[in-house]
């Protein structure tokens, strides 16, 4: 998966959508990141035959506001009539992602979650710089279920 932000897609439109077509010939699944924080309309969204939306965190994080809420739900609606998957980003409490999971968003990401890790996969198994140190050792996850549906699951009971 590649991700292309917003702020790229707003500066050059067509070469954008050029981009986009060669790296899904060449088989990959495009993001878009951020969405929602710049200017990018929903026919450029249709036009590039993204795989992905990621929701801008701005909307996330305030998601209890009811224009966010709405914001939210109107785009999951929309991306799943153009069959694009999205991701809520910056999820830092078990609450917000429950009110994600309710509004069938996809995917989430963020510290509720789990933190960023970084592998570089390309080098061999074993080598000292595959693995980047974990930048929050002392903290791991807000809860210790391995899937949010898991997580959700335990709350309910």
């Amino acid at each position: 998966i590649i991700e292309i932000t917003e702020g790229m897609v707003i500066k050059d439109v067509s070469r954008a959508i050029l981009v986009v077509k060669t790296l899904k010939e060449m088989g990959c699944r495009i993001a878009l990141d951020d969405f929602g924080s710049g200017f990018t309309a929903f026919s450029q969204m249709r036009d590039m035959a993204l795989d992905i939306v990621k929701i801008d965190k701005s909307f996330i994080r305030n998601i209890k506001d009811e224009r966010n809420h709405l914001f939210v739900k109107t785009l999951r609606m929309l991306a799943d009539g153009v069959n694009i998957q999205t991701v809520g980003e910056g999820v830092e409490t078990l609450e917000d992602a429950r009110i994600l999971a309710k509004e069938g968003i996809n995917h989430i990401q963020g510290y509720a979650f789990g933190f960023p890790c970084v592998e570089r996969i390309w080098l061999p198994k074993g080598h000292a710089f595959r693995q980047f140190d974990d930048p929050a050792p002392e903290k791991k996850r807000a809860f210790p279920e391995r899937t949010l549906e898991e997580a959700l699951q335990r709350s309910v009971n």
